[in-house]
């Protein structure tokens, strides 16, 4: 089994938020944004940014993009039994334990398992939850409040739940949390809406921004963007490269490191970053 050292993770965080350079607001275009991906490709300059977008929001409603599950049960990792969580999960976790924080949003909940994880070992935490899909929002709801024993830990989330999708979050305000995550989201949708996501995350952050995602390169990536329209271009199946994306949007980096899926040929990126 995979494990990351908390404790390593606590010290190397310490370190480097005690020691931290400043980054220039940022001035890039949104078109020079889209450079920031491991392959570096001007992505601009090999598709029409505009109509990509149009496709996306025009696929965006349909809900049958979503693979989903059909019960909360289904959302369970077979291999991991509580307090025992996927690598993936417990990164996230061990990112956030040494942060000051107070307000934290989800971006793309689920079933709020993840939220979950974090409310349990912190319950002082005021937690938001933005997810789209109808189902799923079911589902965040029963895992929260009316199911709390079909995903451990069994406890009542106190958590606000909202209904929306990336990259529009205009519904939120600006500077609105200490902390905003995804935890294997960014990694379903189309490249585009992936940068034009982030620079969303960084307006409604007040400090700290945090990813946890596969790279989303070469086999790790599996064609599993959540809104996949007719004639979407193959350019958006590119890894997003989070440390230059983010120093481009003026987000320092804190912390960043890889590891490897146990289950998959995937690799994962841990990404935290800091408003300056």
């Amino acid at each position: 089994m995979f494990l990351i050292k908390k404790s390593y993770v606590t010290v190397l965080l310490s370190l480097i938020l005690g020691s931290w350079h400043m980054v220039a607001a940022s001035t890039h275009t949104f078109n020079e944004l889209l450079k920031c991906n491991l392959a570096r490709r001007d992505i601009a300059a090999l598709c029409n940014v505009d109509y990509e977008l149009q496709l996306y929001y025009k696929a965006l409603p349909q809900e049958s993009n979503y693979a989903g599950v059909p019960t909360l049960a289904q959302w369970k990792d077979v291999d991991y039994t509580y307090p025992s969580i996927h690598p993936a999960h417990q990164a996230l976790l061990d990112a956030v334990a040494p942060l000051n924080i107070s307000t934290v949003c989800d971006l793309g909940a689920g079933c709020g398992k993840v939220s979950k994880f974090l409310y349990a070992a912190n319950p002082q935490l005021n937690i938001t939850c933005v997810e789209h899909n109808a189902r799923h929002l079911v589902q965040l709801r029963e895992n929260f409040e009316t199911n709390t024993g079909v995903i451990k830990p069994d406890v009542t989330v106190k958590a606000q739940i909202i209904r929306g999708c990336l990259p529009d979050l205009s519904f939120l305000s600006s500077d609105s949390y200490d902390l905003v995550f995804t935890c294997t989201v960014m990694m379903h949708l189309p490249f585009i809406i992936a940068v034009k996501s982030a620079q969303e995350i960084v307006r409604i952050s007040k400090r700290y921004i945090l990813h946890v995602e596969n790279k989303n390169e070469g086999n790790n990536w599996y064609n599993m963007t959540i809104v996949n329209s007719p004639g979407m271009s193959p350019i958006n199946y590119i890894g997003i490269d989070y440390v230059r994306l983010y120093e481009s949007l003026g987000v320092k980096k804190v912390l960043y490191f890889e590891f490897k899926d146990p289950a998959t040929p995937a690799t994962f990126v841990v990404y935290l970053g800091e408003k300056v």
